[in-house]
């Protein structure tokens, strides 16, 4: 869990261990990823958006390969009117997992207007 990541970190670094002491701590970050993604979606679908997009801004630094986090992301730039940028990660979620190519083509026709 998050908590014997983090004391993992510490006991590292208190070793002098740092090497093993920033992959603890990324790992415990890792697992936070997760729950700001899941409440930057709320928060946006209640049209909260600047508190979204700092959730789903740093969801994404923590794991920026993942498909879902991604098309948070994108939907967040998109109801900021930055579509470019939407459209951009919306490619990269759709090149991750293909469930988001029917999204990526409604991206694409909504861009072009």
């Amino acid at each position: 869990g998050l908590k014997s990541k983090t004391e993992q970190g510490i006991f590292y670094e208190q070793q002098r261990d740092t090497a093993n002491a920033i992959n603890a701590y990324k790992q415990a970050l890792a697992t936070m990823a997760a729950p700001m993604n899941h409440l930057a979606w709320l928060y946006q679908a209640q049209g909260k958006v600047d508190e979204a997009l700092r959730l789903s801004s740093l969801a994404v630094q923590l794991s920026n390969d993942n498909a879902d986090f991604l098309d948070t992301l994108a939907e967040i730039q998109y109801k900021r009117g930055e579509y470019a940028e939407a459209l951009k990660l919306m490619q990269r979620a759709a090149r991750l997992n293909s469930k988001y190519q029917n999204k990526l083509a409604r991206f694409r026709i909504a861009v072009k207007k």
